[in-house]
């Protein structure tokens, strides 16, 4: 009895040191910093998340802090261009303790070469539709995009349309989870094509284009 008494208390220590700890944080700039919380069943690695957005000269970076689910962690970043200098990218690096503090950047430079590929491109307000423009591709840009939706920012609806490059993996991404709503009437993604050659037609992409933070982020840089 003794012998299984100390064995229970021995596995149940073993259990509370065993359980996950993650810093948590978001905060605008290129890092952030916050306590350290334990991880819910299920989330079994930390994240360090960055999202950027770009129109021309101004830019705006967020960085977040949080557990995951190990099924969220990307290899690559996603880089997305509308034209006219209006581009979003997002990463995530996926680590555990001390390997969290020497993580390395979600956002490596972002690759500007272009790749030979072009895509129709726009971005509009209050509509569904926008006039479109050519973007050449870049990088790992290899697909063409385009949604439409209404996202909700507190209690004000925005109809938005956007078209243009983006990385495969975006088009393949879980749907995400949290945030403001956004109600997706169009999301479709096709391969982009060379110039001079006609792209082949829209095929719909089960994704959701931009993680709720992102969108955030674009529609107050663009507002």
């Amino acid at each position: 009895m003794k012998v299984s008494f100390t064995l229970c208390i021995l596995l149940a220590f073993i259990d509370a040191g065993s359980s996950l700890q993650c810093e948590v944080c978001h905060e605008i700039g290129e890092s952030c910093s916050g306590p350290m919380e334990t991880c819910d069943t299920g989330k079994e690695t930390c994240g360090i998340m960055k999202h950027e957005a770009v129109q021309e000269s101004k830019r705006i970076v967020i960085t977040q802090k949080s557990c995951l689910h190990s099924n969220s962690c990307r290899a690559d970043p996603i880089s997305m261009n509308f034209g006219n200098g209006i581009t979003q990218r997002n990463g995530i690096i996926c680590c555990v303790g001390e390997a969290c503090k020497t993580a390395s950047d979600p956002l490596p430079p972002m690759n500007t070469v272009p790749n030979g590929l072009q895509c129709p491109a726009c971005y509009t307000e209050n509509s569904y539709q926008c006039s479109e423009d050519t973007v050449r591709c870049t990088g790992a840009q290899t697909q063409c995009f385009d949604i439409a939706g209404k996202i909700t920012i507190g209690i004000l609806p925005l109809k938005t349309a956007m078209k243009g490059c983006t990385t495969e993996s975006e088009c393949t991404a879980p749907k995400g989870e949290k945030g403001f709503d956004m109600d997706i009437v169009r999301f479709e993604c096709k391969p982009a094509s060379s110039r001079g050659h006609k792209a082949l037609g829209f095929a719909p992409c089960v994704a959701l284009l931009l993680p709720p933070l992102s969108r955030l982020i674009l529609v107050q840089l663009l507002s």
